[in-house]
């Protein structure tokens, strides 16, 4: 089995030596920017307005986007694995190869997926009352134990589930054979999974609270905090892309090394 730290390397290494591999997480990136700046002006509107009619448009709005930008993640995700093994396999890479595989198994993936996202809806969902209740206490302790419980229960769910979209394209598994074994490896390998979603964890956090930053700047009146903030909000887009390419070639190689004992030359 190949050490966490070759596994690093060689997920960089893969990288460079194919740097196609980061242009289908930049195109969702660029898609999905303009609506993730949007959506922050439209639901302090609604707050706003206070009517009911302007809380169900965004509502809607909102669930149109998160379903549309799941649908198109899970295609996108879904073909590193495909473009990975290729690699191994000493075959040249090829992008739509591989969105034509990612199609060919969407109705795998896209349960898997969706149920691991659905799994992270309830747990907001019931972690809201606490968090709720911690804010309306005005208890700084018992926010931050809020918020901390909450982020921590988040986390393991990504760790289990880290390895689903290499076991689910890779494998003859049906959507809960896929989830079943993933988290399998995810426990047998917990530390090294830890550590590899940990980073892109917090970038995620950060890019949502700039998209925030935006807004709230441009509220105020204070141009040079909105610009600062929306350089600040491309900036991190363009990182959380590149590092979410990053992560998606080194879910299949950790699985491909880990699991399969391939090696990389």
């Amino acid at each position: 089995m190949s050490s966490f730290i070759n596994v690093l390397k060689d997920s960089y290494a893969l990288l460079l030596a194919e740097p196609k591999l980061f242009i289908p997480k930049l195109i969702v990136a660029a898609l999905f920017s303009i609506p993730l700046l949007l959506f922050p002006e439209l639901a302090l509107e609604a707050i706003a307005l206070r009517t009911e009619q302007v809380l169900i448009n965004t509502i809607w709005v909102l669930g149109v986007f998160i379903i549309a930008s799941t649908l198109v993640d899970i295609l996108i995700n879904a073909m590193y694995p495909f473009m990975v093994r290729d690699y191994f396999d000493k075959k040249p890479i090829s992008i739509s190869n591989a969105f034509k595989d990612s199609i060919g198994k969407f109705f795998v993936v896209a349960p898997a997926v969706l149920a691991v996202e659905l799994l992270t809806i309830v747990i907001v969902f019931v972690a809201s009352f606490p968090l709720a209740m911690a804010f309306l206490s005005g208890n700084i302790v018992f926010i931050a134990a809020a918020v901390a419980v909450t982020l921590a229960v988040l986390f393991i769910v990504l760790v289990l589930f880290y390895l689903v979209y290499p076991i689910s394209t890779l494998e003859k598994n049906h959507f809960i054979g896929a989830l079943g074994k993933s988290i399998s490896l995810s426990l047998k390998n917990k530390g090294d999974i830890s550590k590899a979603t940990a980073l892109t964890f917090m970038i995620s956090l950060l890019a949502f609270a700039l998209a925030f930053a935006v807004t709230i700047y441009s509220k105020s009146g204070f141009v040079e905090g909105s610009v600062i903030a929306l350089l600040l909000f491309i900036g991190v887009r363009f990182a959380t892309a590149m590092l979410y390419a990053y992560q998606y070639v080194l879910n299949p190689v950790f699985y491909l090394e880990y699991e399969k004992n391939k090696v990389m030359k």
